[in-house]
């Protein structure tokens, strides 16, 4: 179907064509809105230099929309919207540890930037999909685990579509998490709902770092 543009865009809708200047800003504005703080290099994703993005930054920090910020143990200075730092602010900071164990995309915008993940949540990550079957270290296509402010884990799902099972083909949390058994039931119930967004009807479990969790979680899935 086709039809004249004016008669299909609402009034409201700026057609107007925007400056390459405009057009920075708002490619940085997006970028941080999505990761919430970032270093410069971080948001080089419209192709700009880094000269063009500090001036953009500079022109931003001028007009009260972006604010400096500086990470304890980094050397290098992060940004953020000055509108989300003062949602913060006034409603306080989201509550991150609510008792559930989010699953993340490996597309995810807290996953996609692997430099900014490591250096921000000291944790790193990789898709393995694209290694070699005897080079890969955790698994074909692993989600990181997310609990509270830290990544924990990762875990390798596979959906059988013949028996209608989810197997969970490896499951390895990071060598500190304290006490991870305790983990598991959230874990349950996390990967139950996994199952049905796939079409699967159970859980299988086939292996686990530590080894030990195995029947730990495949006893917590029969719980759930």
């Amino acid at each position: 179907l086709y039809d004249l543009r004016e008669r299909v865009l609402p009034d409201w809708v700026d057609t107007t064509e925007p400056s390459l200047e405009e057009e920075h800003r708002f490619r940085v504005c997006e970028a941080l809105r999505a990761q919430g703080i970032a270093a410069r290099r971080d948001l080089r994703h419209g192709g700009q230099s880094m000269a063009v993005l500090e001036r953009t930054l500079n022109e931003l920090q001028e007009a009260g929309e972006v604010a400096a910020l500086e990470v304890e143990g980094l050397k290098e200075p992060h940004y953020a919207l000055v509108d989300t730092l003062e949602k913060i602010e006034t409603e306080g900071a989201l509550e991150m540890n609510d008792g559930t164990l989010p699953l993340l995309s490996p597309f995810d915008n807290a996953i996609i930037w692997r430099d900014r993940l490591t250096r921000l949540f000291d944790f790193e990550y990789s898709l393995e999909c694209y290694v070699p079957r005897d080079k890969r270290r955790y698994g074909y296509f692993t989600l990181p685990i997310l609990w509270g402010e830290r990544f924990i884990g990762r875990l390798d799902p596979k959906a059988d579509r013949k028996t209608c099972a989810l197997i969970v083909r490896n499951l390895v949390l990071e060598p500190d998490v304290k006490d991870p058994g305790a983990l598991m039931p959230a874990l349950a119930v996390r990967l139950h709902e996994y199952a049905a967004f796939n079409g699967c009807a159970r859980v299988i479990v086939e292996a686990t770092d530590p080894p030990r969790l195995r029947e730990v979680l495949t006893r917590a899935l029969d719980a759930a």
